[in-house]
């Protein structure tokens, strides 16, 4: 019975993704975040002659999900924090490809690309 217990406290905590450990590079906060869903048709072909280098992605769905741990830095806050760190150190785009909350659940994914020097997107 103790072990039962033993196992059922440590996925209770597991699953205490509320929590972000991580802490902000300097100069990642004020790093800009482009959302691919306002990319106009010049900035999508820009981003097809930039490498990815990273993912980041969580997803929430119905009532199941609700009880599978994420783990601790799993929710899209922390996963930008650690985005943008990647970013900073290694002069990165960062490119946001959803961040959705719907009744069923939600789904966030961000993206760090290496771009040649001559790739400037357009402001959004």
């Amino acid at each position: 019975m103790q072990k039962l217990f033993g196992l059922l406290t440590l996925v209770l905590l597991g699953g205490c993704s509320s929590v972000c450990l991580v802490d902000e590079e300097p100069g990642s906060a004020n790093l800009k975040v482009y959302n691919l869903n306002t990319f106009n048709d010049d900035d999508s072909l820009k981003l097809e002659s930039c490498l990815e280098r990273s993912r980041y992605s969580y997803s929430q769905g119905p009532i199941i999900a609700d009880y599978i741990p994420s783990g601790i830095n799993g929710k899209p806050l922390c996963l930008l924090k650690k985005a943008k760190n990647d970013a900073v150190k290694d002069n990165l785009i960062l490119i946001e490809y959803a961040y959705n909350h719907f009744e069923i659940g939600l789904q966030y994914s961000v993206a760090t690309y290496k771009c040649p020097a001559t790739v400037n997107f357009t402001d959004q």
